[in-house]
């Protein structure tokens, strides 16, 4: 490997050009030729801005070789699962998940939440004639339609949204839906990036549903069906 470190202001951390060989002379294409320079090149920074750190330079020449066979070596899926170790994806068998009360006549199965940013996203089983009580939205949300009709603001009829089976909608941060109803049984995914504050007619808080209360309503939930 034959990096070429230059000098910035803040000392010699900048690469310029580095190119990168293997263990018969020839040059390692993209992307492992950039990858292992730009290795070579950050142990070569020594603490004082100095180009040339204590390691032998052929111990950095037998590092760069070994980390480029491996990497050579390596196949499709052994690269992904490199990469994608400890990411974390989320499976959910949404038909082996039982279905939970949330309120009189709406039923949800919790799909996921984030503690980092409070979304979380859940699918609501709503039965014909129930309907969510009036709310504000704390935080922008999103739906799609698996089945049935939803009347948002009145339905259609009325200056509002009414959705069928199939339909998608986003409902921006600070919007209000007085009672939201389903005139037959629906079933709808949705996600929604923060919390719902649901109020009376007078606007009062009733209460305010983050994710931290739907991961305690579908653990009290998930009890009452196993008790």
């Amino acid at each position: 490997m034959t990096p070429s470190v230059k000098r910035s202001p803040w000392g010699a951390k900048r690469l310029v050009e580095a190119r990168a060989f293997d263990n018969t002379g020839q040059e390692l294409p993209p992307p492992f030729g950039p990858q292992l320079a730009l290795f070579e090149a950050e142990r070569m920074v020594g603490i004082a801005g100095d180009a040339r750190a204590s390691v032998p330079p052929t111990r950095r020449l037998m590092g760069a070789t070994i980390t480029g066979r491996k990497r050579l070596s390596e196949s499709k899926l052994e690269r992904d699962a490199r990469r994608n170790a400890g990411l974390g994806d989320i499976y959910v068998d949404t038909a082996a998940e039982p279905w939970i009360n949330f309120c009189p006549g709406i039923d949800f199965k919790l799909l996921r939440t984030s503690q980092e940013t409070g979304a979380w996203t859940a699918l609501f089983k709503c039965a014909a004639g129930s309907s969510f009580a009036r709310h504000e939205h704390l935080a922008a949300g999103e739906y799609l339609m698996l089945s049935g009709k939803m009347e948002i603001r009145g339905g259609a009829e009325r200056g509002g949204v009414t959705a069928k089976a199939g339909d998608y909608g986003y409902e921006a941060n600070g919007m209000w839906h007085d009672d939201t109803c389903f005139p037959e049984e629906t079933v709808l995914y949705f996600t929604n990036f923060g919390a719902l504050r649901f109020v009376d007619g007078d606007d009062n808080t009733l209460a305010v549903v983050d994710y931290k209360m739907l991961r305690e309503i579908a653990e009290v939930g998930r009890q009452k069906l196993a008790a």
